[in-house]
């Protein structure tokens, strides 16, 4: 994880990282203090968490559990407080640290 790069929290503010067989993850602001982690397709059509997700709050040591969302799928909501660690089958892909912005290392 040698890329680094702010996550301010304004409600412009939306960050795609390519996870692999056109999926997307998606960390969205959606308001001063929240953001939501969710999956897409190559469309931008939000599809179901990828099999070996796992999000995990370093901040306060628990696995985030995933929310259901409108259309069947489901996402996470992360606070800016926190620090979080995404893996995919047992491999980080993801790091977040707060700063009232994050620094995204991938």
């Amino acid at each position: 994880m040698n890329t680094k790069v702010p996550f301010i929290f304004n409600l412009k503010n939306i960050h795609d990282i390519l996870v692999g067989n056109g999926i997307t993850m998606r960390l969205e602001c959606i308001s001063p203090s929240l953001s939501k982690l969710y999956f897409i397709n190559d469309i931008s059509l939000q599809v179901a968490i990828p099999d070996g997700i796992a999000v995990y709050d370093n901040t306060n040591k628990i696995d985030v559990k995933p929310l259901p969302g409108n259309s069947g799928t489901k996402f996470f909501i992360l606070c800016y407080s926190d620090n979080y660690i995404i893996s995919m089958n047992g491999r980080i892909i993801l790091e977040l640290s707060n700063k009232h912005q994050w620094e995204l290392r991938f």
